[in-house]
């Protein structure tokens, strides 16, 4: 009896559909239905952050626009109450003074600013 085996082809076609499901299901937004609303007060701390640098690339705080700052770039929210957890902009060729607002983000465990 001959044994049968998958082509290359077949495969890559597999590999590709179990990693695309992989992704939705891992998606905590899309799996939970949770809308992240951002928390007002940190929205205009990160814009005051925000007036006090300025960007080599202008386009990486162009999403930084709009009342939900849990979609900006670099930004990240809790799951639960919105609150800003992660603040992430390395390499984004920013210069410029930190202004004391981030103080505000009082949930902020992480912030990268490096190699700026």
């Amino acid at each position: 009896m001959m044994k049968w085996y998958p082509s290359m082809e077949t495969c890559s076609h597999l590999l590709l559909l179990l990693a695309w499901l992989m992704s939705v299901l891992s998606s905590k937004h899309i799996a939970s239905g949770i809308n992240i609303q951002c928390v007002g007060k940190e929205r205009e701390a990160l814009l005051h952050f925000k007036q006090g640098i300025q960007a080599l690339d202008r386009g990486i705080l162009a999403s930084w626009v709009g009342q939900e700052c849990c979609n900006w770039h670099g930004v990240r929210c809790s799951d639960r109450a919105g609150h800003v957890i992660s603040l992430n902009l390395s390499y984004a060729g920013l210069y410029g003074e930190i202004r004391p607002h981030l103080g505000n983000l009082s949930s902020l465990t992480s912030l990268d600013l490096s190699h700026n």
